[in-house]
């Protein structure tokens, strides 16, 4: 074991030569202790010794190590920097052998394998090369060795502190100096996390610098080609600026790879960052634009469907959204969405590792607080069910269900008369932004309790100014049961009996009867009768008028038709046909004829009215006589000299003789079909006519007739 004085003298004597120092002006922090400011830049120095705490592995890969390593003691300098510096230089002067010498940045240990070292000659002729094992600097002989060399620690960032740690046998065997420049660097911001990017992506890189750079500096971005080569650079974004910051950068389309690097560099003064140090994965070209949708809003609980299309085929999707949801779906849906589901949902189209986006925002509508309800449960056939429902949610409408087909929006709906077919479950639900609440029921109870039939005397229609009688008949109503009579709603005052009796009702007027059942009935709610719609009929006088057909002028034999019409007689007046006053025994319908009436006679009818309120009730039509030609043999004689031709006619029928005729043909039933006045020409078109027989009559000037057959083919 050597002395102090033997490790001093080296220190002491030993001569850096100018040549290895490089043209930084770097400080000397050696023999300082405590906090002290030089080169403007306060260093605190704080040195730590504890011995049997370092343990040294002494395995093959670190073959200087010996002794027992739980004894070895070990002694750290800590040098602090209040303002960042960027450039370390150690000063090995003596090493023992055994010893090691770690480095520690920023609390992290530095491998000094990537330090620049570099040996020197001082008390002895030739240089001496170091060892660095396990990123430790250890002696390569197992003697003292004098004047070791020069390590340069310049990591690319700002070192904030460092840590000298020597350990081994003998610490006292340890020698060195240590300096520092201060310069000014830009670096970028570890951890840099953004190494999977797309062709076409823009981002933002962020970096820092140690100290203010000069006015009108430029940091640029540059990107290495696909195996982390810089040798050709591509600028990929740049900005002029003195002080840490962001610089917006985008990545070249044609860029595809998975070694890619960043760095940083200035142009005043000219620096080079170290890369990002990790490799930057660039995929293809991100898909077309992919388009979110929903069917938002939606009801709490209901579900929630997204959508997502893009025009990029063999896309995978992604979707985020609150709550932690996540779907590898492109369409996926929730089936039952919370009150606290709503929000942006974003999806992502992906294609070999780049992605479009888009996003859709989800309104999720809660529901509103379930009703409270009230209802007159139980209740009696005939009475009216109320209901009723409050929700403390405010601004609601309501739904309501039930028995018998029941539905209303109404808040406090009223059925009323119930019957037994309404008993049963009612539910209501409060609505609110198309959202229904939980629904709430109630059961109502109907029993049979009283009824009451009512019936009008003698009818439901009556002549104006009659006397209307109604009856009620209660059932079940107990012994003294109570009675008030309503016309058209409203109660007729004083009318509380069973019998309800009036006589200035007009039409349409409606009559209902309430009943209330005295105490020890099944239940005394009022219920109400049927309602009777009355009818109010004014009164009408009948009357009749009478036609006959062919004609009131006929020849003997020919049948003749009479026609009555009967007005404000009723749908179904009754007749009687009169001849010369007296009646037709069975000419009761309204058409009734006869060949066998004489000249002279005189034809009427009498028809009495069935409508309800006649005024009289019988009426007497006009009077038709009738004029029928009797001189047969002087007719004959006058006009014997008549003939026809053609018989059967088609188109024209000729009449001979010299004398003027009025004429007229019939048909077998009496209808009388043409007739005129024969001219010159004496013929009479008939291809109108049915064909057929047919009756001829020439009537001359002198008032003699003459019938003939003619057929008409």
């Amino acid at each position: 074991m050597k002395s102090f004085l033997t490790f001093l003298l080296p220190v002491l004597f030993c001569i850096i030569p100018p040549s290895q120092l490089s043209a930084q002006s770097y400080y000397d922090v050696t023999h300082l202790s405590g906090t002290t400011t030089i080169g403007g830049t306060a260093v605190r120095v704080t040195q730590f010794n504890s011995p049997g705490t370092r343990t040294i592995s002494c395995a093959g890969s670190d073959p200087y190590c010996i002794g027992d390593p739980l004894l070895n003691p070990i002694s750290a300098y800590i040098y602090s920097f209040n303002s960042p510096v960027e450039h370390i230089r150690l000063q090995m002067l003596t090493i023992d052998s055994g010893e090691t010498v770690e480095v520690y940045v920023n609390q992290s240990m530095y491998d000094l394998s990537t330090a620049t070292i570099s040996p020197y000659p001082c008390f002895v002729s030739t240089a001496i090369l170091p060892i660095v094992v396990n990123g430790r600097l250890t002696s390569n002989t197992s003697i003292h060795v004098d004047g070791y060399g020069i390590i340069d620690i310049a990591p690319g960032y700002p070192i904030d502190s460092i840590r000298v740690l020597k350990g081994g046998l003998d610490v006292g065997g340890v020698v060195y100096g240590l300096k520092f420049a201060h310069d000014t660097i830009v670096y970028l911001n570890q951890p840099f996390n953004d190494t999977a990017l797309c062709a076409g992506d823009s981002l933002y890189v962020n970096y820092r610098v140690s100290n203010k750079f000069n006015s009108g500096n430029t940091f640029s971005v540059q990107l290495s080609d696909a195996s982390g080569s810089f040798a050709s650079p591509v600028t990929i974004g740049f900005k002029t600026a003195d002080t840490s910051g962001m610089v917006p950068c985008a990545i070249p389309s044609t860029a595809v790879g998975s070694g890619y690097r960043l760095r940083i560099i200035s142009n005043s003064p000219a620096r080079t960052s170290n890369n990002n140090g990790k490799n930057i994965l660039i995929g293809n070209i991100r898909p077309g634009a992919v388009i979110a949708s929903s069917n938002s809003p939606v009801c709490q609980g209901s579900a929630l469907t997204l959508s997502a299309a893009c025009s990029t085929a063999s896309v995978t999707y992604r979707w985020i959204g609150p709550n932690g949801y996540i779907s590898a779906s492109q369409n996926p849906s929730v089936t039952s969405i919370s009150a606290n589901g709503g929000g942006d949902y974003i999806v992502s189209a992906m294609l070999n590792g780049c992605a479009s986006k888009d996003t859709t925002s989800v309104i999720v509508n809660p529901l509103p607080n379930i009703p409270s309800i009230t209802a007159n449960s139980p209740l009696c056939i005939g009475s009216n069910i109320t209901l009723s429902a409050v929700s403390t949610t405010p601004g609601v409408s309501y739904s309501w269900s039930g028995p018998a087909g029941f539905n209303s929006t109404l808040q406090n709906p009223v059925i009323n008369s119930a019957t037994a077919a309404m008993a049963g479950t009612y539910q209501v639900q409060a609505l609110l932004n198309g959202c229904a609440s939980a629904p709430a029921s109630t059961t109502i109870s109907i029993v049979a309790g009283p009824s009451v039939n009512i019936y009008p005397s003698p009818n439901d229609s009556i002549c104006d100014g009659t006397m209307a009688r109604f009856v009620a008949i209660p059932v079940n109503a107990g012994t003294t049961p109570q009675f008030q009579w309503f016309v058209n709603g409203a109660a007729v005052p004083g009318e509380t009996s069973t019998v309800f009796m009036t006589n200035v009702l007009d039409d349409g007027d409606i009559v209902s009867c309430q009943l209330t059942a005295s105490a020890g009935s099944a239940c005394t709610d009022p219920i109400n009768s049927i309602s009777i719609p009355m009818t109010i009929l004014p009164y009408l006088a009948p009357s009749v008028a009478i036609t006959a057909s062919p004609d009131t002028n006929l020849w003997p034999g020919l049948q003749v038709t009479f026609t009555a019409t009967a007005t404000n007689a009723g749908a179904n007046p009754k007749y009687q046909w009169k001849v010369n006053g007296k009646d037709v025994i069975g000419a009761i319908s309204n058409i009734w004829g006869s060949p066998s009436l004489n000249n002279n006679d005189s034809i009427s009818c009498e028809v009495t009215s069935t409508y309800l309120c006649p005024q009289p009730g019988k009426a007497t039509s006009n009077i038709i006589a009738l004029k029928i030609a009797t001189s047969v043999n002087k007719t004959t004689a006058e006009m014997d000299g008549i003939s026809i031709y053609p018989n059967p006619a088609h188109d024209k029928l000729f009449v001979s003789g010299s004398e003027a005729y009025n004429y007229a043909i019939y048909d077998v039933t009496g209808r009388k079909e043409l007739y005129g006045k024969l001219d010159n020409g004496r013929n009479i078109q008939v291809s109108m006519l049915n064909k057929g027989m047919h009756i001829l009559q020439l009537i001359n000037d002198k008032g003699y007739s003459k019938q003939l057959k003619i057929n008409i083919d």
